[in-house]
């Protein structure tokens, strides 16, 4: 067992970086120095959230996905119009996540001392945060202007990944990937663990707040931002193996992309080539869906059929979005 999980990390950090030279290659006429962190901070982001989403997951390719929303997404190439340092602490947060997510797992510890140790951990990213800012601040660096504060239509781009500029901290997860967000919030909620809400709503908040110590608030978008690709990750994974009894799942799914795809239609009237393009991929993400929701209804099991349409259009999905948010930065 332990083999095969080396295995296919070893395989999704080839496939990282795969993609990320590729995705870099047409601009590394414009990359030398520090620069070359922009590189490796997207590599070493996605593997982050790789490793974080296999508590919950058991499929390769959902913790894949994770991976890629994370350290591909509109949010994470934001970081490529700042300072690189910016780019590494984004990269190494979802590492401080691995010990309030994996202290049952390390340890032999029974509730509530695991409850306990889990809720200390929560704590961790907030401090890592804080401290790289406060070295860098000591550095006279200034990886991204401190008064940088999140915009409401930031959120535009959960929808409309192309909705804001690229260096304005777009909180974006592609197009289909949105969709298996939809189930993952589900999962969320439904779920006890109260600490995880609780991480979520402090960085929230925070985002919107005046800097704390010389944390630029956006930045602190960056911890719901790991949460949501976690559970997309769950959301993809339950779209795959989602039974006959479920399939109001893969209905609320797919409502939600078609949905996405009208609006984004609606909206390109008014000659926006990024609503054209946004309407264009979720009506992709919408047509994988419907055919799903098709073998569930009909009682078909088909997992294997099931993720080939899935990984063939959120692979088509994430590499037009990726190319056309990096041609915004470059």
């Amino acid at each position: 067992m332990k083999k095969a999980t080396s295995q296919r990390f070893v395989l999704a950090a080839a496939i990282y970086t795969v993609f990320a030279v590729w995705l870099f290659g047409p601009y590394m006429q414009a990359i030398s120095g520090l620069k070359y962190f922009f590189i490796v901070n997207c590599i070493l982001a996605s593997i982050g959230v790789y490793i974080l989403s296999l508590r919950w997951t058991y499929s390769f390719c959902a913790s894949l996905l994770a991976g890629a929303v994370y350290g591909f997404g509109p949010f994470a190439i934001s970081f490529l119009a700042y300072h690189p340092f910016a780019g590494v602490v984004f990269a190494i947060l979802p590492f401080t996540f691995l010990p309030a997510a994996f202290i049952n797992k390390w340890t032999n510890f029974k509730p509530p001392k695991s409850t306990i140790a889990a809720g200390a951990f929560c704590i961790l990213p907030f401090a890592f945060t804080m401290l790289a800012f406060e070295i860098a601040a000591r550095l006279y660096l200034v990886p991204v202007p401190l008064q940088t504060i999140t915009q409401f239509k930031s959120f535009m781009a959960i929808i409309f990944p192309f909705f804001a500029r690229a260096d304005a901290f777009p909180v974006g997860f592609f197009h289909l990937p949105l969709a298996a967000l939809v189930i993952g919030l589900a999962i969320f909620i439904k779920n006890r663990r109260i600490g995880s809400k609780i991480l979520i709503l402090i960085a929230l908040t925070a985002s919107f707040y005046k800097p704390i110590l010389n944390v630029p608030p956006v930045f602190w978008l960056s911890i719901p931002v790991v949460v949501c690709s976690v559970m997309i990750a769950a959301g993809f994974q339950a779209i795959i193996i989602t039974g006959k009894g479920d399939w109001k799942w893969i209905a609320a799914a797919s409502a939600v992309s078609i949905a996405a795809a009208v609006s984004a239609f609606i909206l390109a009237a008014g000659s926006q080539d990024f609503f054209i393009e946004s309407a264009k991929l979720h009506t992709l993400a919408a047509l994988a869906l419907l055919t799903i929701l098709f073998i569930t209804r009909a009682g078909l099991a088909l997992h294997k059929t099931r993720l080939v349409i899935l990984l063939a259009a959120v692979s088509v999905d994430i590499i037009i979005t990726a190319v056309l948010l990096m041609r915004s930065v470059f």
